[in-house]
This record gives C-alpha cells, sequence and structure tokens, in this order.
C-alpha cells in the first residue's frame, strides 16, 4: 500500500481543466474586448481609430417655429392623401400621386422642418436644406444675424443656417423692449447697456446668438479633438425625394 501510494504521488500531477467544458471570460487575455459606445462622441470613450470624434452630447436647439408648425401641418396632410389614395386609388395612376406626394413631402420636410442650429459639447451643427455643417468651437471667430445665422469660421469663411433669422418675432421684442426703456427712463430706473429692463424681451434671434457665444467659450478646449469643418449631404432624404419623384414620373407616362 505505501508503494502504491508513492508511486500516485510520484506521478505527473493532472490537468483538472482538460475534461472541464470551456468558459469565455471576459477578463480573459484571448477575450478581452473594449468596450466603446456606439456613439464616440461620448466623453471619455475613445474614438475608433482614423476617425474624428463626433460632436458630442445634445445641448441645445434653435430653430424657426412658424415654418415648422407650418410644415407639420403639410406633412400631417400628405400622409392622410397618402393613405386614401393607398386605400381607394390602386392603379398606376394611384401609384403615381402617392409618390409624388412622398415627393413633395420630402421636400417640406427638409425645407420646413429639418433645419436648425443645433448646439453640442464640441461643435455647432447648421442643418439647412440639403447639406450639414458641422464647425468646432475653437474654429469659430463670430456669430451674428445678418440677417440669417451666420458663423464666422477660420479663414474667414461664412457659413450661413436659414433656421435662425429676424423675423417678426424679433421685431415685436424689439418694440418692447423700446417702450419699456422708455418707461423706464420716465420714471427713473436704471436701463442696461442693450437698452433693455426685462431680458426675457430680447428678440428670439439675439437670444440664440448669445447661447451660442456663451458655449462656444466653455467647450472651446474641449473641442480641439475635431480638426476641421465638416460638410455632409443629407443623403436620406435626397435619395427618398428623387427616387419617389422619379417612380411618380415614369409611372405617369405608362
Amino acid at each position: 500500500m505505501r508503494k502504491r501510494r508513492r508511486r500516485d504521488e510520484t506521478a505527473e500531477p493532472r490537468d483538472e481543466t482538460e475534461n472541464r467544458p470551456f468558459r469565455w471570460r471576459p477578463d480573459a487575455g484571448h477575450g478581452r474586448i473594449n468596450r466603446m459606445s456606439d456613439d464616440a462622441s461620448t466623453p471619455g470613450t475613445p474614438a475608433a481609430p482614423g476617425t474624428s470624434p463626433g460632436p458630442g452630447k445634445k445641448i441645445e436647439s434653435f430653430a424657426g417655429t412658424g415654418s415648422r408648425v407650418l410644415g407639420v401641418i403639410v406633412l400631417a396632410i400628405a400622409g392622410l392623401a397618402i393613405v386614401d389614395i393607398l386605400i381607394e386609388w390602386r392603379t398606376l395612376q394611384g401609384l403615381s400621386a402617392a409618390a409624388i406626394t412622398v415627393a413633395l413631402g420630402t421636400l417640406v420636410w427638409m425645407s420646413m422642418v429639418r433645419p436648425a442650429v443645433v448646439v453640442f459639447e464640441r461643435a455647432v451643427v447648421l442643418r439647412n436644406f440639403v447639406r450639414d455643417v458641422e464647425i468646432p468651437w475653437h474654429l469659430m471667430k463670430d456669430v451674428e444675424i445678418k440677417p440669417v445665422l451666420t458663423v464666422t469660421a477660420e479663414h474667414d469663411k461664412l457659413y450661413r443656417s436659414i433656421a435662425v433669422a429676424a423675423s417678426g418675432a424679433d421685431r415685436r421684442a424689439e418694440m418692447r423692449a423700446r417702450r419699456q426703456a422708455a418707461k423706464a427712463s420716465a420714471a427713473g430706473m436704471e436701463v442696461g447697456r442693450s437698452g433693455q429692463v426685462d431680458p426675457n424681451t430680447r428678440p428670439p434671434s439675439e437670444y440664440a446668438v448669445e447661447r451660442i457665444r456663451a458655449v462656444a467659450e466653455q467647450n472651446r478646449e474641449q473641442s480641439r479633438e475635431l480638426a476641421q469643418v465638416r460638410r455632409r449631404w443629407v443623403a436620406p432624404e435626397l435619395i427618398v425625394a428623387f427616387a419617389s419623384g422619379l417612380i411618380g414620373f415614369l409611372t405617369s407616362l405608362a
């Protein structure tokens, strides 16, 4: 018995893991994965090699309220028309009318609903009719209304957005400010440098400009991760408008 026990002790140790089923562990060397957000602009997450980070978290956006409301109403009417065509008019002429309605609705979306000035952590994005412009804060020199929102970037290049412009609301706000300033002067109250007593009477476009300047000053250093101004075509909307318009035109010839 002692000899057998000694032989067992001198035998090679048995690998206890060779009969166990394989289990993947995230912290194992062969299975290490660096967690990266789908949005490389999230603070603290590295961007993929060869790509620049995104503009970051959305802070605020500005757009014309009147045009958006009118655009949404037109889109709602177009949607009802398309539903009625699909139910009551199942012919080539119906398909042509529905396709043309989709094309026109897409153009309404692009021109009246989509345009906006979106403020992000690292950049301001001007969403226009057919193209977006992303301007990092450290490349922005100034922003003003003349008569639409105009951003002056490096090399004195100008980028404009139709979403924010001097409008009737601005003129009404200026008139209210002047009346309040006149009343304050008559009553002996102190009036600010802008001639306004109540800050809520500021024109909407002026408020947008002030907010953009404030965010630019706060995030100028953080935006240096973005090296240049980037422009992007609004490809999905252009494809839908072109394809539906082409279908409507071809079916109308049949």
